[in-house]
């Protein structure tokens, strides 16, 4: 009897296929998986032809140049980067846990695809990471340790000439750290120091985004107003009655991107 009983046992343990065989990964994370591996070993070529071959028309509508700029980009900043595991997959999308070799940091990329053969990609972008229990980093417990961990990790980056700059770390008004790395002008050899005074580019869009919910904490204006409330004369008169505050802070309002053939002709002038 209780010979039959195990070999029944046995028999339902190798019928049921899930138990005897690991589930294969979808699409999109093969998808997600060949997007790391690019970043890691990125070069031009490789780009160029990874673009042609597995990319969504609406992707491969953006210059060629965009792309191999975002995968080096990537490239340089990380020191090549490793699959961690996925954080996030659902149908038609995939968000992978990897970690930068140069900093070992954690960052989380997603990778979306269309959701029929051969699964072309049709978005790609990063995303705050949510790494699991084992391999979260150990957490800091004092303003000391923090001040210490910020100034390993960029002098990390600045020896390896990817962050050229000046950093603070405050607390409740009270400076915890400041430091200065790299040069201001490689020309002439001239280091940054705490008082150097740099160009802003896309920062700004942090402040104006914590302007704006001031405002809006203060009555003066809501996520919901439109765009033509503020910019009478913008060139879409309908495109502006629809665009609202939110939109332009969540980067949704529809208007595309900047990188197309006018961009390309203008950037050429």
């Amino acid at each position: 009897m209780r010979l039959s009983l195990l070999l029944l046992s046995v028999a339902a343990l190798a019928g049921d296929s899930s138990m005897t065989r690991p589930q294969s990964p979808s699409p999109t994370t093969k998808r997600a998986r060949e997007v790391v591996a690019l970043i890691d070993g990125a070069t031009p070529s490789a780009i160029r032809a990874y673009v042609d071959s597995a990319f969504a028309d609406g992707m491969r509508r953006l210059p060629m140049q965009a792309h191999i700029g975002f995968f080096m980009g990537q490239r340089e900043q990380s020191g090549g980067v490793e699959w961690v595991e996925v954080q996030e997959e659902t149908p038609g999308s995939t968000t992978a846990l990897v970690r930068r070799k140069l900093t070992g940091d954690l960052f989380a990329i997603l990778v979306r695809s269309e959701t029929t053969a051969p699964f072309r990609i049709s978005g790609i972008g990063q995303r705050p990471p949510r790494p699991s229990v084992a391999t979260a980093a150990p957490r800091v417990t004092s303003d000391a340790e923090m001040a210490a961990a910020l100034e390993r990790y960029v002098t990390t980056l600045a020896k390896a000439d990817v962050f050229s700059g000046t950093v603070l770390l405050a607390k409740d008004g009270k400076t915890i750290y400041a430091g200065a790395f790299g040069q201001a002008n490689k020309d002439f050899d001239v280091p940054n120091k705490l008082d150097t005074k740099f160009n802003l580019g896309s920062m700004n869009k942090m402040f104006t985004a914590v302007t704006i919910a001031q405002l809006v904490e203060q009555g003066k204006l809501s996520y919901d107003d439109p765009l033509s409330k503020f910019v009478p004369d913008f060139p879409n008169a309908d495109a502006a009655k629809k665009i609202r505050i939110k939109h332009l802070l969540t980067h949704t309002a529809g208007l595309g991107s900047y990188f197309n053939d006018e961009f390309e002709r203008s950037s050429r002038a």
